[in-house]
């Protein structure tokens, strides 16, 4: 089942994100603390295609990227997240929390950011969201239980979003 849905979610995100120039130098300024160069600095003019799983297992803060950089990169913080996540520290736990907006509505600069997201890869994000919700369901219970198995309020919140935005066609809601 796991397998599967890693599959489908790296279909997803493949399918859905086109090859595109790296946000400009501008866009990636985000300098007003020392981690925020750092972090910055690993994505710094590269495509996000290029970004590997050992560029990200320096436990990056991802709530550090600017928002043009959180979009652009989305989908190689997405990927590597699947592909390693015993690899990556909290850099799993960042790129959902930052897809999880607090009571359902996300920050202004989060808002934007997220309208921009069309519905393939709206659909992407779910299928991402729904290979953690198996991996922590599947981690600490048995199959049986998956249905009713609860998961981290973060994944659950994340989950309700963006499965609601898909529900209404990539509408925000």
């Amino acid at each position: 089942m796991l397998d599967k849905l890693v599959r489908e979610a790296v279909a997803a995100i493949h399918a859905a994100f086109p090859d595109a120039p790296p946000p400009s130098p501008a866009e990636m300024h985000g300098d007003h603390c020392p981690e925020c160069i750092a972090t910055n600095a690993v994505f710094a003019g590269r495509r996000w295609q290029e970004i590997t799983v050992a560029d990200l297992a320096r436990n990056l803060p991802v709530s550090l990227l600017t928002p043009a950089a959180f979009r652009y990169y989305l989908p190689a913080l997405m990927l590597r997240s699947v592909e390693a996540p015993g690899l990556l520290d909290c850099v799993p736990e960042g790129v959902v929390g930052s897809l999880s907006p607090p009571n359902g509505k996300p920050s202004e600069d989060m808002a934007a950011v997220y309208a921009t997201f069309d519905e393939a890869q709206i659909r992407a994000i779910v299928a991402f969201l729904r290979v953690f919700e198996a991996r922590e369901k599947l981690d600490g219970y048995p199959p049986e239980a998956f249905e009713w198995a609860p998961v981290s309020r973060s994944l659950a919140r994340a989950i309700d979003y963006w499965s609601g935005r898909m529900r209404a066609g990539g509408e925000a809601r």
